[in-house]
């Protein structure tokens, strides 16, 4: 099963996407915050990380920059979320090669295509 990791600091977010997700077979490990995602010792397991831009502690940005200048993290797909679109975000976003951008409220419809289409089926696992 696909590990997927939530940063958001807004339960009600977390708990939504999660639910959507579960729904459509993946696995959801929600995370208040980077901080709390960062001490998480198998980190390089998840396949892909959802974070949102406003965060406490460690801001989105940041928690980005350390997963893509990891070599054990860099490869793993991130869809960045925010309820702030901008266009020096989406600069940045860019900038530090994001895979997919989301803006608050998500379409339930249009988070889980984003994510199939960066987490293609593997088809050694279909019976």
């Amino acid at each position: 099963m696909k590990r997927i990791a939530v940063v958001d600091d807004n339960q009600t977010f977390c708990i939504f996407v999660k639910q959507i997700l579960e729904l459509n077979n993946y696995e959801v490990e929600l995370f208040a915050s980077a901080d709390e995602l960062f001490i998480v010792k198998d980190i390089q397991s998840f396949t892909l990380f959802i974070i949102d831009y406003n965060l406490p502690g460690i801001n989105g940005i940041t928690a980005l920059e350390n997963i893509k200048f990891n070599p054990n993290t860099n490869k793993i797909p991130v869809v960045f979320v925010t309820g702030e679109p901008s266009k020096e975000l989406v600069d940045i976003a860019i900038r530090y090669k994001v895979n997919d951008f989301l803006s608050k409220p998500i379409d339930p419809d249009l988070l889980v295509q984003r994510v199939n289409a960066l987490l293609p089926m593997d088809i050694n696992s279909v019976s």
